[in-house]
Order: C-alpha cells, then sequence, then structure tokens
C-alpha cells in the first residue's frame, strides 16, 4: 500500500473505533530522534450513539487538529502519527524529541475554541503504541485495499450494487498448494485459469462489488491463501455504470 494517511475502523475496548494513521511510519519504523509519544484528547461535542463522530463537527475537530499539529511542531519537534476516535472522544498523537513546551502548545492550539483538550506525555522509545494500537492488523490492512479500489469504482460512476464478473488472483509456492486451494473452493462458484508460469490463479465469480459484499470475499480468498504458504494479490472488476 502507498504511504500516506489512511483510516479503518475496529474495536477498541470492545467499543467501535475509528483509527487515522500514516502509513509511512509503518514502513519506515520509529523514528529514533523523536522518543517522546504525545496525545491530545477531546470529548465531541455531538458524537453518535455508537460514539463515532457523526461528521457535524468536522470542521470544528479539523480546525483544532491543524492548530495542534502547527503548535506541536513548532513547540516539541513533533510529527503527526494518527487520530483515533471512540466512545465519544477524538485524540490526537504525535511523536516528538521532548514533551517540555506540550502545556504551552496545546493552550495555544485551543485558544477560545469550543474544545477543552486534555493532554499527556510518555517515553516510547519504540513507537510501541502506534505499532501495538494505531497500526492495522492483516484484516485492516485488507479492508484499506478493498475500500480503496471501490472507492476507485465509485469515482468512476460505478453502480456498486450491480452483479458484474470479480477477478481475483492468488499466488500459491508449488503445486500441492495450487491443487489445495483449487480443491478448496470447487464448490465456491468460481472459474479457475492458472498462470502460465508459476503457481498462480485467477478465479472469477459474478459479484457484486460493495465493501460489505466484496471484503469477506477477499478475506476468506487471503486466508486461505496463506495457510497454504501463499498470498492473496488482489482483486478487479470492470465497470459497472449506472446509467446502463
Amino acid at each position: 500500500m502507498d504511504e500516506g494517511w489512511d483510516f479503518y475502523f475496529c474495536a477498541l475496548d470492545d467499543q467501535p473505533a475509528s483509527i487515522a494513521l500514516d502509513l509511512g511510519y509503518v514502513q519506515r519504523g520509529a523514528d529514533p530522534a523523536r522518543p517522546t509519544l504525545l496525545s491530545v484528547r477531546v470529548r465531541l461535542r455531538s458524537p453518535r450513539p455508537d460514539g463515532l463522530t457523526d461528521g457535524a463537527e468536522a470542521d470544528e475537530l479539523n480546525a483544532l487538529e491543524d492548530r495542534v499539529t502547527e503548535r506541536l511542531t513548532a513547540r516539541c519537534d513533533a510529527v503527526a502519527v494518527g487520530r483515533l476516535t471512540t466512545a465519544g472522544r477524538r485524540e490526537f498523537f504525535f511523536y516528538g524529541r521532548s514533551d517540555a513546551d506540550l502545556a504551552a502548545a496545546v493552550e495555544e492550539a485551543a485558544g477560545d475554541g469550543p474544545y477543552a483538550p486534555l493532554f499527556r506525555a510518555e517515553a516510547d522509545d519504540d513507537w510501541r503504541f502506534f505499532f501495538d494500537v494505531l497500526a492495522p492488523g492483516e484484516r485492516e490492512w485488507q479492508w484499506m485495499l478493498d475500500r480503496r479500489v471501490v472507492d476507485q469504482l465509485r469515482s468512476h460512476g460505478d453502480d456498486l450494487e450491480a452483479v458484474r464478473p470479480v477477478d481475483h488472483f492468488v499466488e500459491l509456492p508449488d503445486a500441492a498448494a495450487r491443487d489445495a486451494f483449487e480443491a478448496a473452493v470447487a464448490d465456491d462458484g468460481f472459474a479457475i485459469s492458472r498462470a502460465h508460469e508459476g503457481f498462480g490463479l485467477r478465479l472469477q465469480r459474478p459479484d457484486p462489488v460493495r465493501l460489505d459484499r466484496i471484503h469477506p470475499i477477499t478475506w476468506a480468498l487471503g486466508q486461505l491463501a496463506r495457510r497454504l504458504g501463499g498470498a492473496y494479490d488482489g482483486w478487479g472488476a470492470p465497470l459497472a455504470d449506472r446509467d446502463d
């Protein structure tokens, strides 16, 4: 997946949660020059019943995040790494060189705005919080990849509910694993073709591509491929125009 910010949904302490993060740090690893975890937390003013934001205060939250990022960058030489929304609160996370000016930075960012931020700092040389809490797990990675494909189709006017041929690609380590994969999905309605070289497979089946329909399929195929020592290599589908 490309570097940059992305988001996913999960459960945290049995509560629905939305996590956005800079995926570049997942790939690059911890920055040893910034060993201090800094967080700034606010209560949502109008949370949804499930504790997430309904978008009504998005402009205010975004403006606060911009101000906090600007002040922490200037005062703590910090970098923004993620944000968490859950249980009626939003928390912004940074790693900085120190927390010496954290209080002053947060006070400046809050100003006379509608939020009263709380803040904390702790030593985290290895960025364990980032990798253990914010970074996506295997399924969250796949969900983000699936969502990107769905978003791309939607941006071109796709009718996501329309059934059309969907291609899936898997790579297996050897002929035995390929044969086992084929046998495992034999009753699932896929048309299967083998790669000309190696042990890859192309599976095609008519399906809608709405995210909640396509993701369980990609996850199941990926889990099967991994159990056999292989990997799921993505999916694609022709555009189904809403006007057709």
